[in-house]
């Protein structure tokens, strides 16, 4: 029974139009992602802006101009590129980034890294310190006791959500830390970070 509901939940979330649904009921909307990612990233006409896990391309709207965004999954690239046709989108999983040096001036992982085991987290970290010119901004659900939140937890496909100061540490080791910020959108408990490069 168990097997059939997740390879029944795993389908669902696998259509683009379903998944931004569901997870913006789950989030009581985007209004508190969008307006801290333009707080936190303070875009500025000309900046480039890579976004790693940008799954159906929602956040691209926020940026009008040099937004590039990649993902692992071809069906949700096919939709972000057929939504949004003004955006970049490249099909590319976060192994396999391997821009050159300092080629964006701020790269996006929002609720990604939780998707990725330890090592690869930190993979990914290392480059991005070394392909963001200016700051990586990062948005991650934390470990929370609440029972509805557990439960909303259980149903995402990223299993290795972390405590702030968990986070905090990884990031710690290839980044300042600037700025962060918790806060909740409906059942989530998120933080958000502006981290800065220590490489030069």
């Amino acid at each position: 029974m168990k097997e059939k509901y997740t390879k029944f939940k795993n389908k669902t979330f696998d259509d683009p139009r379903v998944f931004d649904i569901i997870r913006g009921i789950l989030l009581g909307g985007y209004r508190h992602m969008f307006s801290r990612v333009k707080k936190y990233s303070e875009y500025e006409d000309g900046d480039s802006v890579l976004e790693i896990g940008c799954g159906t391309g929602i956040f691209s709207k926020m940026f009008p101009k040099g937004y590039f965004g990649v993902d692992y999954a071809p069906e949700f690239i096919e939709y972000a590129k057929k939504k949004y046709p003004h955006q970049r989108f490249m099909l590319k999983s976060a192994q396999a980034v391997d821009f050159p040096r300092h080629s964006f001036d701020k790269i996006l992982l929002l609720n990604f890294i939780h998707f990725l085991s330890d090592k690869d987290s930190k993979v990914l970290l290392d480059k991005c310190a070394k392909i963001a010119k200016k700051s990586v901004i990062i948005i991650e659900p934390l470990k929370d006791e609440n029972l509805l939140t557990k439960f909303f937890y259980s149903q995402n496909r990223g299993h290795n959500i972390k405590t702030k100061e968990e986070l905090i540490k990884i990031i710690g080791e290839e980044y300042d830390v600037e700025r962060m910020e918790e806060f909740h959108s409906a059942f989530y408990k998120l933080l958000i970070i502006k981290a800065v490069p220590k490489v030069t």
